[in-house]
């Protein structure tokens, strides 16, 4: 983890009812991504199983990997929770960003 990223804490379960984490801890909502289809494949991130690690800025672990197909077509979904993350603010003008360095 790099010196300029925060880690992000689990908080404990303080509700009544089923409880979603066996060690009765989770991440906060929110601190996840997910990925379908067609972003899988542009990111080549097809061949990741539940548990590896990856940098997005932070790091994160492959939380859930969901596959199937059917008569229909094929779906793909690849979540991915956050542990650590940096958040920068871009220093060039947004304009510039947007429209090229001519406009």
């Amino acid at each position: 983890m790099s010196d300029d990223q925060v880690k992000i804490k689990k908080q404990s379960n303080d509700f009544e009812g089923s409880i979603c984490c066996s060690d009765d801890a989770h991440y906060p909502y929110g601190t996840s991504l997910s990925f379908d289809n067609d972003m899988i494949d542009e990111l080549g991130m097809g061949s990741l199983a539940v548990g590896d690690v990856v940098e997005v800025r932070g790091f994160a672990f492959v939380d859930r990997k969901n596959e199937h197909s059917n008569t229909e077509g094929s779906e793909k979904n690849i979540n991915l929770q956050l542990t650590t993350v940096q958040i920068r603010r871009e220093t060039d003008d947004r304009v510039k960003q947007l429209y090229g360095s001519d406009s």
